[in-house]
């Protein structure tokens, strides 16, 4: 309440009551209490709550997509934060009673966590209870979060303790939220709850910025699948709570509490977690850390257990494979072994071997009983699906995707969930690659519907993605102790089409001669738009690409075989000659990739390959999801190396003579040096064309300026504060001048050279001031104007800088119009040409046009045939609806009052009206009054219907019009009884008045004619219906053409002659009823008034109808993805939606006049121009 009305509310009388620093006041509204606030400890400011709308979720799996597309690297970089992590790993481990314990790597010592990380337990107390509030409205998720929470107590991982324990002024305690993570799919751990270490603190930090992150100690998923491949026998499990078998020490278990109460009800108590917590940024680095820990103390003792956790371990996953089934058996028990010296257990056992499984019980199983009795038993390994029973891997296409929204948001989210960290089907993803780069050249907003050809393409790939049969081939590539040879195969290949690729192949010989070779991997890049590139540099990225693939592969598999050779080919003559040709020899791009391919690849031997027989085709151009698997060259490489016994011989030495690009250019000896000096034009003029705000370009021209003054100084007094007037003003000054020598070069020449001047600045009487500015010398020289005004800077009118201070202008006084914005700009400067400028410029204003938005015009169209064809009255009709109106059920005084509506029907020929009074706007009602019409005027044979949407947005009283005209069960019926009485029925486009003119011209003169005799009168359903009829015999008595040219008759043609006869509201005739008449004679009379009606239709009525009233010129016709608004008539122009252009309909003449947009919600609709407003991009300009 303010000052100003409280002092209104006091009474005089007020009680005489003391109270401590407060004052009881009496008032109107009654007693107040008011006074001083005892000072306490403002709180911390915190954050209760915060909506954000993300992306992060689809782009975790855009990044995960393209991550698993990478070529492992050898080498990681290591940082100095991972150095310090794992010194403070070795100084801290402890292995006591087979526990491990660990210190949580911090950048800071302990004592001093308190003072960085401030004060947590605010912010986690409103987290937990707004946790509390959902849990209890989900009971099965309560339950299974508390049997979460109590099992992770019974099991020593955590431990209740007092609150008091803390001193939160000075002790390291940090507070961690937590919440449920529920895999519906999960065997064991339907809901997890998941430590959330990121959340920041009054100080905005958290305990993960404190913390260190090391590097994993594992090797990556790329190699782990590698060796698994190879082996007749596998097993797989997992470490069973791996991270939770990890004691943390207790001095740094403070930073790891959470808080907890079973019932809102009990008191909030605080758990202290004594284990590696996930959700904390070292957690994955000190649990694997120790694992690798182990195998340092006791890898002498069980070295296939030491094997497994450095070569065949990702995080707590193990695959491990062999050809011996006593070495896995002897694994096996080792590794069990060596995890129990660190506390560690396993389960979810799997294995292709019944003898690995028969000591282990079902429920540390992967499959129980039943499953395992199946013909197969599929499981996820490392994101890939390996059916253990049948010993190969599963691949099928991702499910769930909704063809019917198809946005950027859905294809992206679909495309991410293609998981093939290998490339066993790169053919099909890199289609799916190139229709990704597709929507992001588009610059498509998250729920935009893509454009047609891209739409298009993606449905037609995702419909042979379902169409697709899951793909099976063999996990296990047999490699015999008596091999002959074991050899890795590589194919490169690029394309301009799509990108570029390579695969790698595994080809074993035995001593007989057999030979089995399959895929081992292979990795594809599409092409850049950017930058384009030629077909030779593809092909050598191609051959980089494949080099480094091959390398990494050979590096992975000779921890288990041993290769004997490394051959790789490419279809590329030109490569073949550039990795043969001197590195000094090559120009830059090519000669830094030809030095890395040799370095790599120089104990591997390159040869030429035919591109029908080459694999990597197949990745270059794409390949339908349908052939995949049934494609042996894809599958097992060339036919040629089937044969055991052919030949790698170097054929790159024999191939023809080519002429290499990209060489330096050496000249002969004897050649002269010739030094040309060029004059090179200042390129401030094209460096300033990237800037289209005037302020932005001068801000920068000064910074420019006050670098090259500041280089310049001697004194060391260099400009670093914010840019003065003085240096805005030098800057602009610049970039006008260059603008001027630019546009007005001859003019200054002349000047300079004190010659004649000519063009259209000679009135001007020009000169060039002391800073070289090109300015008007005019006729006003003795005024006591301001310099500025007295003489403008003249401007050219094809300036761009011209049109940023116009446009700059025109924004800072408001949009002002051309009038005010030339007489604020000559204050200064001179425009040639200017109003017509002025206004080019603001048409293009867009909140200008949105505020005086025009509809889209076209040439007036040619009249449709039912309009200009003679026939029989209401053969061909158009109709609509008038209303509500207030009917009473019967002339009592109160009587209940009714909506009634008018169904107006209009003869397209004869402009004949006929109106029915309809009681409701159900379709019944609506068929009723459509039977009447045949019943009385006859059987039309076609029908022009509004569709309805002209009534959105309207008041409440329009709603029900709209519902039933748009409603798909209404059009139904009406379409199927018209189509048994041969009825075409016919609806126009939304918000198109002008396709259904007569039509909406019969409601307004309807309207016109009752709103003036009923007025606020309320009338009952017969008396409507009386007042309806005359109206109808009025608009039908309406003069269409006189019925001669002659200035003494006064008669003319109406609707009602060829109804009646005569005009429905004329007088009577004298009657001539006893005279007689031959009647032979009276019919043809008849017939021959009848016939000069329809002649004066066809002279008169006809031709009157040829002019156009409006849209008399012809206009370029609106395209596919202009971008335009929509008209909506209820609301103001600023709220109109956007919309783009998607479909146009052109006309018989060619001209469009109906479109079809598509709205930012995906959602298209059907328009005439006179429903959009184009708007004045350069885009749709031109």
């Amino acid at each position: 309440m303010g000052a100003d009305i409280f002092f209104q509310i006091l009474l005089p009388s007020q009680p005489e009551v003391e109270l401590q620093s407060n004052n009881l006041v009496n008032t109107k509204l009654g007693y107040i209490i008011g006074g001083t606030i005892l000072q306490q400890k403002a709180p911390d400011n915190k954050v209760t709550l915060f909506c954000s709308t993300c992306n992060n979720n689809i782009n975790d799996e855009i990044k995960n997509f393209f991550e698993v597309e990478k070529v492992p690297q050898a080498y990681c970089e290591k940082l100095s934060e991972h150095d310090l992590a794992e010194d403070i790993f070795q100084k801290s481990v402890k292995l006591n009673n087979n526990k491990f314990q660990v210190d949580i790597p911090l950048k800071v010592p302990i004592s001093e966590v308190n003072s960085h990380l401030g004060n947590s337990f605010d912010l986690t107390l409103h987290r937990f209870l707004s946790l509390e509030k959902r849990l209890h409205k989900n009971p099965l998720l309560l339950t299974e979060y508390e049997k979460f929470i109590q099992e992770y107590v019974e099991l020593g991982h955590g431990q209740y303790i007092d609150f008091q324990t803390y001193d939160l002024e000075q002790d390291p305690v940090y507070f961690l939220p937590h919440h449920a993570v529920v895999n519906e799919f999960s065997k064991t751990t339907r809901t997890r709850v998941v430590f959330d270490a990121s959340m920041k603190t009054n100080l905005k930090v958290s305990l993960n910025d404190l913390m260190l992150n090391g590097s994993l100690p594992q090797k990556e998923l790329f190699d782990i699948i590698l060796l698994y491949r190879i082996g007749d026998f596998t097993f797989s499990t997992d470490i069973q709570k791996m991270f939770r078998n990890v004691l943390v020490n207790p001095e740094h278990a403070s930073l790891q509490n959470i808080l907890w109460r079973s019932h809102p009800s009990d008191t909030i108590q605080c758990i202290r977690l004594n284990t590696v917590t996930y959700g904390m940024k070292s957690s994955s680095f000190l649990a694997t850390r120790c694992l690798l820990e182990l195998t340092d103390r006791y890898g002498t003792d069980y070295p296939l257990a030491s094997f497994i956790l450095n070569n065949c371990t990702y995080i707590d996953d193990i695959l491990y494979s062999t050809s011996d089934k006593l070495e896995l058996l002897e694994a096996k028990a080792q590794l069990e072994a060596i995890l129990q010296k660190g506390g560690f257990r396993t389960h979810k056992w799997a294995s292709n071997s019944p003898d690995i499984l028969s000591d282990i019980p079902y429920s540390e199983q992967q499959f129980n009983e039943l499953e395992l009795q199946k013909d197969s038993c599929t499981m996820k390994a490392l994101g890939l699906h390996v059916d253990i029973k049948n010993d190969c891997f599963t691949m099928s296409c991702p499910n769930n995707f909704d063809n019917d929204v198809v946005t950027k948001r859905s294809i992206l989210s679909y495309i991410a969930r293609f998981y093939d960290p290998m490339g066993f089907v790169s053919p099909i993803i890199v289609k799916a690659k190139v229709i990704l780069q597709k929507l992001w050249l588009d610059k498509l907003d998250w729920n935009a519907v893509p454009p047609a050809a891209v739409k298009e393409e993606w449905l037609r790939f995702a419909a042979d993605l379902f169409a697709m049969d899951p793909i099976c081939f063999n996990r296990n590539i047999p490699v015999p102790k008596s091999a002959e040879a074991v050899q890795l195969i590589g194919f490169a290949d690029a394309s301009t089409s799509t990108g570029y690729g390579c695969c790698v192949y595994l080809r074993v010989v035995d001593k007989t001669g057999k030979v089995n070779i399959a895929l081992l991997c292979s990795k594809s890049r599409i092409n850049s738009h950017s930058k384009p590139l030629t077909i030779p540099r593809l092909e050598l990225n191609a051959a980089l690409l494949l080099t480094h693939l091959i390398k990494r592969t050979h590096d992975t598999l000779s921890l288990k075989l041993k290769i004997n050779n490394v051959y790789l080919f490419t279809d590329s003559m030109i490569v073949l000659g550039w990795l043969n040709t001197e590195i000094i020899n090559l120009q830059a791009y090519v000669a830094n990739r030809v030095k890395i391919i040799k370095e790599v690849s120089s104990q591997y031997q390159w040869q030429y390959i035919n591109t029908k027989e080459n694999p990597a085709d197949l990745i270059s151009r794409g390949m339908d999801p349908q052939e995949i698997a049934s494609c042996s060259l894809w599958w097992h490489g060339p036919s040629f190396l089937q044969n055991g016994k052919y030949e790698f011989s170097d054929n790159s030495q024999n191939l023809p003579t080519v002429t290499l690009p990209e060489l330096k250019k050496v000249p002969p000896s004897g050649d002269q040096l010739v030094t040309l000096s060029t004059q090179v034009q200042n390129d401030l003029f094209e460096f300033l064309q990237k800037y289209s705000d005037i302020h932005k370009m001068t801000r920068v021209m000064a910074y420019v300026l006050r670098f090259c003054n500041n280089i310049k100084t001697k004194n060391n007094k260099t400009l670093l504060n914010y840019l003065s007037s003085e240096e805005l003003t030098r800057a602009l000054n610049l970039i006008i001048k260059q603008e001027q020598y630019v546009h007005f070069n001859q003019e200054i020449k002349n000047l300079k050279q004190n010659r004649d001047m000519v063009g259209p600045v000679k009135s001007l009487h020009p000169f060039l001031d002391d800073q070289g500015l090109l300015r008007v010398g005019g006729r006003l020289q003795n005024s006591q104007i301001p310099y500025e005004q007295k003489h403008q800077i003249i401007l050219h009118k094809e300036s761009k800088v011209t049109e940023l201070i116009i446009r700059s202008e025109h924004q800072r006084l408001f949009h002002a119009g051309p009038k005010l914005l030339l007489s604020i700009l000559n204050q200064k400067y001179w425009l040639i040409n200017a109003m017509r400028q002025i206004k080019k410029i603001t048409h293009k204003c867009l909140v200008c046009f949105r505020m005086k938005a025009e509809s889209a015009k076209q040439l007036m169209g040619s009249l449709p045939q039912q309009r200009v064809t003679a026939c029989k009255p209401f053969l061909k009709v158009g109709v609509d609806f008038a209303g509500p109106l207030p009917v009473k059920n019967s002339r009592i005084r109160r009587s209940v009052e009714t909506k009634g509506y008018i169904c107006v029907f209009v003869c397209f020929v004869t402009k004949a009206v006929h109106l029915e009074l309809s009681s409701d706007l159900t379709t019944d009602s609506y068929l009723a009054c459509f039977k009447r019409l045949i019943a009385r005027r006859g059987l039309p044979s076609e029908v022009f219907a509004d569709n309805g949407t002209n009534f959105r947005g309207a008041a409440n009283q329009l709603a029900d019009l709209y519902r039933l005209h748009a409603a798909s069960e209404h059009q139904t019926r009406v379409q199927s009884f018209s189509a048994q009485q041969g009825i075409r029925f016919h609806f126009v486009p939304s918000y198109s008045p002008v396709f259904a003119g007569l039509a909406e011209a019969a409601v307004k003169s309807t309207k016109f004619h009752l709103k003036r005799i009923l007025q606020k009168l309320v009338l009952t359903y017969e008396q409507l219906n009386t007042i309806l009829v005359q109206i109808e015999g009025i608009l039908n008595s309406r003069p269409l053409v006189p019925m001669s040219s002659d200035i003494n008759d006064f008669s003319y043609l109406t609707p009602g002659h060829f109804l009646t006869g005569s005009a429905i509201m004329s007088y009577p005739e004298k009657d001539i009823s006893d005279l007689p008449t031959n009647r032979l004679k009276f019919w043809k009379v008849c017939e021959h008034v009848k016939q000069c009606f329809w002649s004066i239709w066809h002279k008169y009525y006809l031709n009157s109808l040829q002019c156009r009233s409006k849209w008399q010129s012809s206009v370029p016709n609106v395209t596919e993805g202009m971008l335009v608004i929509l008209r909506e008539p209820n609301c103001p122009p600023l709220h109109w939606p956007l919309a783009r252009v998607s479909k146009v309909f052109p006309g018989k003449d060619g001209k469009v006049r109906a479109i079809e947009v598509t709205a930012p919600n995906g959602k298209t609709y059907m328009r005439s121009l006179s429903g959009i407003c184009v708007l004045p991009l350069d885009d749709n300009l031109t």
